[in-house]
């Protein structure tokens, strides 16, 4: 799975939709290979002008919902950061800060059913972050729904395809 792409935000970075007018630019950039038995390796980078915050993270686990196998759930751990976590975690964007986020493949082009989305770059704290690694049956569907509902943002210009575990 892998993904790319931009959104413009409100000036300070905080609000990420498709208007127009001068705007701060969010850019992200994610590759993850996932593995048959669960494992997964890749690397993400998130920068966010508007608030000043950009990182880069090894990932390490990749949660793809069975209901919705077009949406996943990826957490890291930062090799580089800089700036603040928005609250609810408030937790700086430093090297060896544990991150989440999501994204969601809706198709290609213009047959596409809904823009491709991505939700959060958030920090988690240290133990909460292997809920979503190692017992995600824990957060309900209606409970990730709203999480993507909430935080989403949709990339202006980019893609994000999210594919099953490779075999072998």
């Amino acid at each position: 799975m892998s993904g790319g792409g931009h959104a413009l935000c409100s000036d300070d970075g905080t609000f990420c939709y498709s208007a127009e007018g001068d705007r701060a630019f969010r850019t992200f950039s994610f590759t993850a290979q996932v593995h048959e038995d669960g494992t997964a390796r890749g690397k993400a980078q998130f920068n966010n002008r508007g608030r000043g915050q950009a990182w880069d993270a090894d990932l390490e686990c990749v949660y793809i919902r069975p209901d919705k196998p077009n949406q996943a759930w990826i957490v890291g751990t930062l090799t580089r950061g800089y700036g603040q976590a928005p609250v609810p975690s408030g937790i700086p964007y430093e090297t060896g800060a544990r991150v989440l986020f999501a994204v969601e493949d809706n198709g290609q082009g213009g047959t596409a059913a809904a823009p491709d989305r991505i939700m959060g770059f958030g920090t988690v704290p240290e133990g909460q972050y292997q809920a979503v690694c190692n017992t995600p049956e824990v957060f309900p569907s209606a409970q990730l729904d709203f999480f993507m509902q909430l935080f989403g943002f949709n990339p202006i210009r980019g893609n994000i395809q999210v594919r099953p575990p490779s075999v072998g």
